[in-house]
């Protein structure tokens, strides 16, 4: 996920107003004077194109008596989230629209801050949701903190996800069974999706539902196509891309060799961590094999960067992300960086592997034999 950045706008408000559209009350006194409101029309998560897209506006409001209020925005629903100076992270976010009542009950000590809130039937569905995970997400973070050697990770993996599908299952036709549907597992989530009422399609959160759906649908296409492809009997389709000199690389003109497709990006951790056992393959079998790294997702200058930094040896080209239809990285049906890709030298795929993934080189060594 990318950062988002901020763009301070401070709107002070001297005092809590009974019509107020978000309530902020704390059971104890709390150190801080004002509660900090940032917020951001839920359209701009959906079509975001780059960070500047996702800048939120910033409310301060005074806390007067342990309460804190303000009206929420005019026009689209938003996104909100509260915070308070100096605590690390956000107490808590929310979606919410206007004419909602919607209250933020913030509980103490003031170490270790906690908010809960409702207003909605969605806001209420979410916050049950919430505390019916809060044991198995903080057993995840245990685990993952390496605080917890007893259970096993997968395990409460499965059960966490569990928890939101049971959710939908029972609860199918309300606002918050489309917030859930955003943690079930990929496995069961069209059988889901095809249950949900007329409440869960009206809420908020239901746009996100539908952007999931084609994401999936497009990730299981792919899928599809990938195993087609792998069968041995099907003609690695040809490209052409520029290479660090500018010059025209295609696929074709290595045929008769074998041939080991890379795409990798510099953004991406495990793409460079691959590189120094990459590099040893390339060595072992110079002469056997010619390596290709298409660069997928920088800019020129980053990816001519990169090449640099990291001394890749092979034959590198650019894939111009800019280029909408008939890219190879949509052609090859990648779904997941890097991909290596092994074309026998009849031109043929061989196979396919997904991920920094040691089986790789175990079946480049085999083909070759």
């Amino acid at each position: 996920m990318k950062k988002t950045l901020f763009t301070l706008c401070t709107l002070a408000m001297a005092g809590a107003s009974a019509s107020a559209d978000i309530t902020v009350t704390f059971d104890f006194t709390p150190e801080q004077k004002e509660v900090i409101v940032a917020s951001l029309p839920i359209e701009r998560l959906l079509t975001a194109r780059r960070e500047s897209d996702l800048t939120m506006t910033f409310d301060t409001i005074a806390i007067v008596d342990r309460k804190a209020s303000l009206a929420l925005k005019e026009g689209a629903a938003r996104q909100y989230v509260i915070n308070i100076e100096g605590h690390e992270q956000a107490l808590s976010d929310f979606f919410a629209a206007p004419g909602e009542n919607i209250t933020v009950s913030i509980s103490g000590p003031q170490e270790q801050m906690t908010a809960n809130v409702s207003g909605t039937p969605l806001l209420d569905g979410i916050s049950t949701l919430k505390q019916q995970a809060l044991p198995l997400r903080d057993t995840i973070l245990a685990i993952r903190k390496g605080e917890n050697t007893t259970d096993k990770f997968e395990d409460i993996i499965t059960k966490y996800y569990g928890l939101f599908e049971q959710y939908v299952r029972q609860n199918p036709d309300t606002e918050a069974a489309a917030y859930a549907m955003l943690s079930v597992d990929s496995s069961v989530f069209m059988e889901l999706y095809a249950l949900l009422g007329q409440r869960a399609k009206d809420s908020l959160y239901y746009p996100f539902v539908e952007s999931t759906k084609t994401r999936l649908e497009k990730q299981l296409a792919d899928e599809q196509r990938q195993a087609e492809m792998q069968t041995g009997d099907v003609e690695a389709p040809n490209f052409t891309l520029v290479d660090l000199e500018g010059k025209n690389v295609s696929l074709t003109d290595f045929r008769g060799k074998w041939v080991v497709l890379d795409f990798w990006g510099s953004w991406c951790g495990w793409c460079i961590k691959g590189f120094p056992k990459m590099k040893e393959a390339y060595a072992k079998h110079q002469g056997k094999v010619e390596f290709i790294g298409i660069d997928c997702g920088d800019s020129v200058e980053d990816w001519k960067a990169a090449v640099s930094k990291y001394q890749i040896p092979w034959v590198n080209v650019y894939n111009d992300s800019s280029i909408k239809e008939g890219r190879p990285d949509q052609t090859y049906a990648v779904q997941g960086y890097p991909t290596k890709i092994i074309i026998n030298p009849e031109g043929k795929i061989a196979k396919i592997v997904t991920g920094e993934d040691p089986q790789f080189y175990t079946d480049l060594d085999n083909l070759l034999q």
